[in-house]
């Protein structure tokens, strides 16, 4: 992010275009890790966007948004019995670049990353009640291609450092994960359409 902003800052105005990509995929859930018991979110469908402005070449600075609705699973330890606690509600905002290299006119492939925030919304989980909105540190990688200069197709890795160990989800009937230390891992798979930005 540091090294897009200060690409950024160093391209001439003319140089820089703007480009608007709304993505939907599909999301392999992540897990968590408590005392007596694991907890794991679904895979689902996932929607969102990027902002990319062009500060050189081949690289730019953006923007991503990502949102995914899913089901959160308990499974106990020792019985390893599972049992569908409720909803959470998953965002990411953060920011980066990505790189463009090889290719050809029709299709140009790339590698990006992105650092922010990532925000965990759980409904109401059984026997937790209402628990706490979390908002953690997440960063992602991710490698696709351009394809034909408007179909952007690719794949990410989202990490979300929950730092558990003093309480996760926290509501009237306790914490739904006490301990810990996690880094929730999830792997999407999406496609979007390019919106504006400048031609090679």
């Amino acid at each position: 992010m540091i090294a897009g902003l200060a690409a950024l800052m160093a391209a001439p105005v003319a140089a820089q275009r703007v480009k608007l990509t709304p993505t939907a995929g599909y999301t392999l859930g992540g897990s968590l890790s408590g005392r007596d018991f694991s907890y794991s979110l679904g895979d689902g469908f996932s929607w969102g966007g990027i902002l990319g402005l062009g500060v050189a070449r081949g690289s730019n600075f953006a923007l991503i948004f990502n949102y995914m609705s899913t089901d959160l699973t308990e499974r106990n330890r020792s019985t390893n019995v599972s049992s569908v606690l409720g909803d959470v509600a998953v965002w990411h905002l953060q920011g980066g670049g990505s790189y463009e290299f090889g290719g050809s006119d029709n299709v140009t492939p790339f590698v990006d990353g992105h650092l922010g925030v990532s925000v965990m919304n759980p409904g109401d989980l059984t026997g937790f009640g209402q628990p706490s909105t979390e908002t953690r540190f997440g960063f992602n990688f991710g490698l696709g291609a351009d394809v034909a200069r408007w179909i952007k197709v690719g794949s990410r890795l989202w990490l979300v450092l929950t730092n558990a160990g003093g309480g996760f989800w926290c509501g009237p009937g306790g914490c739904a994960v006490g301990a810990g230390g996690d880094v929730v891992a999830q792997i999407e798979f999406y496609g979007g359409i390019n919106i504006g930005g400048r031609r090679r």
